[in-house]
């Protein structure tokens, strides 16, 4: 039977942390169908992934993330989704790399830090480029490189958060364009690997399509531990003005569609 774990393409932005957890239940879920399918479908309980208490962490009592540092049934290392980055350049790239490794270690999942750069000055992988020139060509070989890294480590679905949003508007070309490429380095990667089989392996760009306004939503439903995005830490800009803007203007793009949805920091 072809593997369900999953491989997370993550820049530790918004969407990142999300499809981290949203990997996260769907793992503890599909156990929990396993193994009592008696009980029928039910909500997943995350708990239990084997990482620090929630107070240790530094997330508030009572949320989604703290709840999955809480113990309880506990998933193997087989089981759990793997988390990828590759290796961010620009001003953006070390507080990319920090906020990716909090999250995995709030969430106790692998982190694979890859070989490859990718330019994280504008928008990393959750915020896609429009897909064309040298950006196109980087992009497409960040994910023929994870695809092949999600096989070594047992994986058919690799998980790319890119999102074509800034606010409530959703640039539809360069979303087609990524659902495109993903279903073409599926295929690619597919046919080096045994050309007998239509997929061994899928891209899945999950938020192609979902404006911000949507994304908070999920980050609520969820309680995708935002507060560790790369967007926090101002303090890796060392104070250039340029670069200080950068994470400002993530930070309150974010924060401005999750207020409207009911978010706060402290809450």
């Amino acid at each position: 039977m072809q593997s369900t774990r999953t491989l997370i393409i993550s820049d530790g932005g918004v969407t990142s942390a999300l499809a981290c957890v949203a990997a996260l239940e769907h793992a503890a879920s599909s156990r929990s169908a396993l193994l009592s399918p008696e009980r029928g479908p039910r909500r997943a309980d995350t708990r239990g992934v084997g990482v620090p208490s929630a107070e240790s962490a530094g997330v508030r009592e009572g949320s989604g993330a703290a709840r999955t540092a809480q113990g309880g049934p506990s998933l193997s290392e087989s089981d759990r989704p793997i988390v990828w980055t590759p290796a961010f350049s620009g001003p953006t790239g070390r507080a990319r790399l920090h906020a990716v490794e909090e999250q995995c270690e709030l969430l106790g999942l692998p982190l694979i830090r890859a070989a490859c750069e990718v330019d994280g000055a504008e928008a990393g992988v959750s915020l896609g480029h429009a897909g064309t020139g040298h950006r196109a060509e980087d992009e497409s070989r960040m994910l023929m490189t994870a695809c092949f890294e999600a096989l070594r480590q047992g994986c058919s679905r690799v998980v790319w958060p890119v999102q074509f949003s800034l606010g409530a508007e959703l640039a539809l070309d360069a979303g087609s364009r990524a659902v495109d490429r993903a279903l073409l380095i599926s295929r690619l990667v597919s046919l080096e690997i045994d050309p007998s089989r239509e997929s061994v392996v899928t891209v899945d760009p999950t938020y192609a399509d979902f404006n911000d306004l949507q994304i908070a939503d999920l980050v609520m439903d969820l309680d995708a531990p935002v507060e560790t995005c790369w967007w926090w830490h101002a303090e890796f800009a060392k104070g250039r003005p340029d670069d200080v803007a950068m994470f400002r203007g993530e930070q309150q793009r974010w924060v401005k569609a999750m207020e409207s949805k009911g978010w706060s920091r402290s809450r």
